[in-house]
């Protein structure tokens, strides 16, 4: 039994630090490569701000590492983007860490590259408990698919933009300070959108805080029967942007 117990918690230990990252992006047609948190220390072409370890970013609270996983330096290149397109972002994800996947932009004002502030960033789509889905967690579906879909709204000014996507695991969340929050930022060219005014956004350092519903979770209470969860992160009211809340952490999407 000691010998079983031992093995378990090394399992466990596997599952835990197995982590992972977006390895590429495919962009109206186009591969682009992510960062990769263990390659060179130089990686031409990629389109990731640069983060250095494929495990949560900690503090997530507050401070800098959470907007982007890492020092919010710049990427070495930025991909064009059709306003109204989908992004298929392909990952390296073995990690068992069931919860939602949530989508954010924010508005450059001028190159990415001289950007450098925390958004402010508009949530344009968040997936999360859907008790219809035989696959209910969006963090799970992911995982089985190696890939997910971030739809770029088509009311947008054309410009340059950070895509920051990010799984949120709530395997451990029962602890306060033990959700995890996987965070990805990539630099974006848009162009074909119809304009309209910039909604307010929110600023990641400091929106999430460790009580919060939807951060602070008894992972085993959400199930089919009782499937309420709240995701994290102010979702907005984003005229003139068409925009729908869909229940039980259902999906945000701009079109």
């Amino acid at each position: 039994m000691v010998l079983s117990l031992a093995f378990v918690s090394l399992a466990l230990a596997a599952f835990s630090s197995a982590h992972g990252n977006i390895a590429t992006y495919v962009i109206d047609g186009t591969t682009y490569p992510a960062w990769d948190p263990y390659g060179p220390a130089s990686q031409p072409g990629t389109i990731n701000r640069p983060f250095y370890q494929n495990g949560p970013a900690t503090p997530f609270e507050s401070g800098t590492t959470i907007i982007c996983n890492g020092n919010n330096l710049p990427a070495n290149a930025s991909a064009p983007v059709t306003a109204g397109s989908t992004i298929t972002t392909k990952w390296n994800w073995n990690s068992v860490h069931p919860g939602p996947v949530m989508g954010y932009i924010a508005k450059c004002n001028g190159p990415c590259a001289s950007f450098t502030a925390d958004g402010p960033w508009v949530k344009i789509q968040q997936d999360g408990y859907d008790p219809s889905q035989s696959t209910p967690w969006a963090e799970e579906r992911l995982r089985e698919a190696g890939s997910w879909d971030f739809k770029i709204p088509k009311d947008l000014e054309d410009g340059e933009y950070l895509l920051r996507t990010e799984i949120l695991g709530l395997h451990a969340a029962s602890n306060p300070g033990g959700a995890q929050f996987y965070p990805s930022c990539a630099h974006l060219v848009v162009s074909g959108g119809s304009g309209g005014t910039w909604p307010e956004g929110i600023h990641i350092s400091g929106a999430y805080q460790d009580s919060d519903p939807g951060i602070l979770v008894q992972l085993w209470q959400i199930t089919p029967q009782t499937p309420n969860y709240t995701i994290p992160g102010k979702s907005h009211s984003l005229s003139p942007f068409r925009y729908a809340n869909l229940i039980l952490g259902g999906p945000v999407l701009l079109t």
